[in-house]
């Protein structure tokens, strides 16, 4: 019998299916309706939804990392994959648009007043100030108030029902989506009960009250206490349910967090502004959140308040306000990219049983700067040798042709490929030749040349005098290669070429320089982000086309 803790999805998808690359694939297919769904919750046309190793928020651009897609995948409910990408993707976007603590206001006298945590300073304005209330009120952001009023515990439950409230506004036009968050929700609700403490399952019924979920019919008990908390806090959890401002749930959270303590849910013990009062609130914290992870679908701007700031951490180095590129980010989003181009390419199987992802992209336009200046110096090459192109066609297609008839194949090993390799074979002139029978049925010929594309290829090498050091050695195989082809083509003979150890797809505008810049870019991010899982997702097949 499988056993209960385990997914449904874990069940019936492949390890392949669950690779971070398919869980993008799945985005992508529902990417726009997650753009539209963006762009009317902010009110910005111009907002685009991207993905990025890490998720950011900015005014003109949310980044949404995928692996938090890849995390839905663990849950236990019955729901499908396509379902599972479409939720999750709208979840994490409705947050990262609805999410913006920091505006700074001065505290109102009639917000609530929790006991005082260990070494907070009294607010002022209702708390303070002058003795008709008439004094300087001081100003502060929404999490700065919660952590002078109701410390660590207030700050977990306000992003409990902030998570909460959010959903149900955000995606209260799309009940397909809000139906499947019920679903995985309701399925880890008993087993989050059960592994929670007291303050903990009040957190877990206030977060499913306030987004409008109904809790399973059969529940693990409670607790006395804990369900005299939860009437008690009926009344508050309507009203955070209709917030339309996150101060105000932030409000409710503090009066949820007194009633909390009035009923004997939060543990009491040390003196103010001790070391050991401090502990206990964290821990109350950490065991508040550790239950709600095991239900919500984490988001990190809804999560805590140092993953929030993170998120919201620089914008500017999203696209942001000009909608450009700086240095910093083209390097940061190389492994964003890169994922992205996995998950579009069709999976391709190689006559030596192996499988990759195939990337197929134009010739890098860098190569033709030197094409014509190398051709140019062929040609001079043969004229000299008196070997020109015609010459070594025919020295070729004789041994082509027999070879045909023969079902042999024929090759050499040029060891340091050389330009001129194309120009002594056609020559008679090289003797690095070997032949082995092939199948007697063969009933075409070919040429393939394969070229090594490792570092060593990219050291530079002594040219004409002993200060000049270039490095040639990958220049002049492709030189080598373009000559084998022309006469493959004049000979009317298939040729293909192949370079091995250049596993990482250049795009058409790279130099050495940007195609190395970039695929030391992309892997540490990767590997940062993805562990082992990084070379997997940086090697490619690579299929370039030449026009």
């Amino acid at each position: 019998m499988a056993r209960q803790e385990r997914s449904v999805l874990a069940e019936i998808l492949t390890p392949e299916e669950r690779a971070i690359e398919s869980v993008v694939s799945r985005f992508q297919r529902v990417a726009g309706a997650v753009t539209r769904v963006a762009r009317t919750l902010s009110g910005r046309e111009e907002l685009r939804v991207v993905l990025g190793v890490s998720s950011r928020s900015s005014p003109n651009e949310v980044v949404i990392d995928p692996g938090l897609f890849q995390a839905a995948y663990g849950r236990r409910a019955p729901v499908t994959p396509e379902e599972t990408a479409l939720a999750s993707a709208l979840h994490e976007a409705v947050h990262l648009v609805s999410s913006d603590f920091d505006q700074r206001r001065p505290v109102s006298s009639g917000w609530p007043s929790d006991p005082a945590p260990a070494g907070a300073a009294p607010l002022q304005g209702g708390r303070g100030g002058d003795e008709d209330g008439e004094g300087d009120t001081e100003e502060m952001t929404l999490l700065e108030a919660l952590a002078k009023t109701g410390g660590p515990p207030a700050e977990a439950l306000f992003f409990a029902l902030e998570d909460a409230r959010q959903e149900r506004r955000g995606m209260a036009a799309y009940p397909g989506v809000r139906s499947v968050l019920e679903d995985l929700y309701r399925a880890a609700l008993p087993d989050a009960l059960r592994k929670s403490g007291p303050l903990a399952r009040f957190a877990l019924t206030c977060f499913m009250a306030v987004g409008g979920y109904p809790e399973p019919d059969a529940l693990p008990p409670v607790g006395a206490r804990n369900a005299a908390a939860r009437r008690d806090a009926a009344g508050i959890l309507e009203q955070a349910a209709a917030a339309d401002d996150p101060w105000e749930t932030a409000a409710l959270a503090v009066k949820l967090l007194a009633v909390a303590r009035f009923h004997g849910l939060v543990s009491e013990g040390g003196e103010a502004g001790s070391e050991d009062r401090q502990a206990r609130e964290q821990a109350e914290k950490e065991a508040m959140e550790a239950g709600l992870d095991r239900v919500r679908l984490f988001s990190p701007i809804v999560s805590d308040t140092e993953r929030y700031r993170e998120v919201r951490r620089s914008p500017q180095q999203a696209s942001g306000q000009t909608g450009d590129r700086g240095g910093a980010e083209e390097a940061s989003n190389e492994g964003a990219d890169q994922l992205l181009r996995i998950s579009q390419a069709p999976v391709v199987y190689l006559p030596t049983g192996q499988s990759g992802k195939l990337a197929v992209s134009r010739a890098p336009e860098a190569f033709r700067g030197f094409a014509a200046s190398g051709r140019d110096a062929l040609l001079r090459t043969a004229a000299e040798w008196r070997v020109d192109q015609r010459q070594v066609s025919g020295e070729l297609y004789p041994l082509f042709a027999a070879n045909q008839r023969r079902g042999l194949q024929s090759g050499f090993d040029a060891g340091d490929f050389s330009p001129h390799a194309a120009l002594l074979l056609g020559a008679g002139l090289y003797e690095r030749m070997y032949e082995r029978r092939s199948i007697s049925t063969r009933r075409s010929y070919a040429v393939s040349v394969l070229v090594d594309g490792s570092a060593s290829m990219l050291q530079p090498r002594r040219l004409a005098g002993p200060g000049d050091r270039r490095p040639w050695g990958l220049a002049a195989a492709m030189l080598g290669a373009w000559t084998l082809a022309a006469l493959c083509s004049e000979l009317r003979v298939d040729f293909e070429l192949a370079l091995f150890n250049r596993g990482f797809a250049a795009r058409a505008d790279d130099t050495e320089w940007t195609y190395t810049r970039r695929r030391t870019a992309a892997v540490s991010e990767l590997r940062r982000v993805r562990g082992e899982a990084a070379d997997r997702l940086t090697s490619t097949v690579n299929h370039y086309l030449l026009s």
